[in-house]
This record gives C-alpha cells, structure tokens and sequence, in this order.
C-alpha cells in the first residue's frame, strides 16, 4: 500500500472512532437527560411556580412579603410574651395555681413554635417564588433548563439550582 493509501485508512479510522464516541456520547446523555426528567417529574415542588405568569409571580411575591412580614411581628411578639411570661411559681403555691401556670406556659410556647413554623413556611415559598423569578430573568431559562438535565448527575432536583 501506499503512503498516501495509509493516509486515507488512518484518518477513515479516527473518523469513525470520533463518530462513535459522539454516538456513545449522545447516548449517555439522552440516557441522562431522562432520568433527569423523571426525577423532575417525581418531584413536583422543583419547580413549583413554572407555570404561573411573570406578573402573577410578582404579585404573589408582593403578597408573600407581605405575609412574611406579618409573620414576624406576630412571631416576635409571641416570643416576647414567652420571654417575660410569669416566672416560676412559689414551692409553696397550691398545686391547682401551678398547674394552670404550666398549662398557660404550655399554650404559650405552643402558640411560639406555630408562628415560628408560619414564619418558616412564609420564607421558603418567598425564597421558591425569588428562585423563579431570577431563573426567568437568565438568558434563555428553557435552554438552561435543558442543559441542566442533560448535565445533571445527582438527579435530585431539589439540589439543583432551577
């Protein structure tokens, strides 16, 4: 054979070898990309504002500021009322007095854990509502999204950054 034969067998070989690892390549990740998919199916909270409207989304994130600030006023004056509610009561008081003080302690530091847990739950669909919003405002969210399922290799969407 010839040198320039040789030539030719040898780039017709790295083009096939190229073509086929761009094949496996595809492959892997069309492979990839499904799993990505159906783990983003399974979890429906990965994003749980797609489908509403960028103005709708405004006005929901206004009212959710509003909550939130609510529920910190509420929250902190309840932690206040359990922070200077009555002291301990006396060794020497009746036994009815101080079981009312516990029960009264009891509904307090209840009512506490209920506005710390609206609190909480007001922060995380604000913090849902901002992650939204600021996935629509990149360039080009529906490509990034797709590039990110493709990519993913954790496929836990809750970790992922929408």
């Amino acid at each position: 054979m010839t040198e320039r034969a040789l030539d030719r067998r040898h780039q017709d070989g790295a083009i096939r070898g190229t073509a086929l690892a761009l094949l496996i390549l595809v492959g892997l990740g069309g492979w990839n990309y499904q799993k990505s998919y159906r783990a983003d199916l399974e979890n429906h909270r990965s994003l749980p504002f797609a489908n509403y409207s960028t103005d709708d989304l405004q006005s929901l994130r206004f009212a959710y500021s509003e909550e939130l600030e609510r529920s910190q006023v509420i929250y902190g004056q309840r932690r206040s009322a359990l922070g200077r509610g009555g002291g301990k009561s006396a060794p020497s008081a009746r036994l009815a007095e101080r079981v009312a003080a516990l029960e009264r302690s009891q509904a307090s530091a209840g009512a506490l854990r209920e506005a710390r847990a609206d609190l909480a739950q007001h922060e995380a669909r604000l913090r849902d509502v901002d992650a939204e919003l600021e996935r629509r405002r990149q360039t080009l969210p529906f490509l990034r999204l797709h590039l990110e399922r493709l990519l993913r290799l954790d496929h836990d969407p809750a970790q992922s950054s929408g």
